[in-house]
Order: structure tokens, then C-alpha cells, then sequence
């Protein structure tokens, strides 16, 4: 299932915005599960849900090689933009499938945008509420320009864009 890959690269992002020291553990950047893994404790049998398989460094599929990569990428960002991990957060948006923080840091602004749903969205936020005119994505590169005094962001379905305010 595609949304599978989706879903580990949406909740990646929203790790990636959390201001402070987040955890990945091993296996996590290919997605890895163990389907069907079960513990025994106190009260009975329970899936495990998490990746206690003997661990693979190498040999990876299409997916889990993409997910990976997209985790380095999203790692360097948040070591580059002290605004992600030691800023402060002000919520822009938090409806439905659609959700927005504003990350400061000094002069440094980084706009989080994240579709939970399955089917492509805009996010529209106030120029106001962030200032400046030009919003540039720093996965892709591409822009973004305030139009009418708000920024209008396409963003796909199971989508994180951080976007930094120029």
C-alpha cells in the first residue's frame, strides 16, 4: 500500500518540526514491521507493532530506500535550521486534514505544513501572520509567493513541506 510509505514520511516531518530532542529507532528509517510479531505478558498475547526484526543495512527495496533517503533529507534540514528543533511554535492552522506551525528562531522563520489526509489540499495562511513575501521549500527548492496578502500552498495527501520565509 502506497499510503503506507506516505504515512512513515508524513509522521518523519512532524518529528522533524518538534522543537527539542526526538527519537528514531533502528529500522524505523526503511519502515520497518514485523507483521504478526506478538509478545506474551501478564495479560495474554498483544502485536508488538514496532521493528524487532534482526536489522538490515543493506538490500533495500525501492520504498524503503526512498523512505530512508527522505529521512536523511529531512535530518540535514533540521541540523541546518535551528528554528526546527530549538525555536519557538506558534499553531497557524490545526482543521480537519490540514495543520501549520510557524518555527522562530532569531530572524529565522520556517513555516511546517502537513496534509493528514489522503487527497491533495491547499493550505492558505495570512501573509500577516508570517511576514515577508516569498516562501521556498527546503526539500524541493521551489517557491511560493504571497498573492492578495496569503500564501497558498499545495500541498499532496500525506505531505509534509517545510517552507522557509524569505
Amino acid at each position: 500500500n502506497a499510503d503506507y510509505w506516505k504515512r512513515h514520511k508524513a509522521a518523519f516531518s512532524f518529528m522533524t518540526n518538534y522543537t527539542g530532542p526526538i527519537t528514531i529507532y533502528y529500522g524505523d528509517e526503511i519502515g520497518d514491521e514485523v507483521p504478526g510479531f506478538v509478545n506474551e505478558g501478564n495479560g495474554g498475547y498483544w502485536d508488538d507493532h514496532v521493528s524487532r526484526s534482526s536489522g538490515q543495512i543493506s538490500g533495500f527495496d525501492s520504498n524503503q530506500s526512498d523512505l530512508k533517503n527522505y529521512l536523511t533529507t529531512l535530518m540535514t534540514i533540521r541540523k541546518s535550521h535551528k528554528a526546527l528543533w530549538g525555536g519557538s511554535r506558534t499553531n497557524l492552522i490545526a482543521s480537519g486534514d490540514k495543520y501549520a506551525d510557524l518555527k522562530t528562531n532569531g530572524s529565522e522563520k520556517i513555516v511546517y505544513c502537513l496534509n493528514v489526509g489522503t487527497s491533495s489540499t491547499t493550505i492558505t495562511i495570512s501573509q500577516s501572520q508570517v511576514g515577508d513575501t516569498t516562501l521556498r521549500d527546503l526539500v524541493s527548492g521551489s517557491t511560493i509567493t504571497a498573492s492578495g496578502g496569503s500564501y497558498n500552498i499545495s500541498i499532496n495527501g500525506l505531505e509534509g513541506k517545510f517552507l522557509i520565509v524569505e
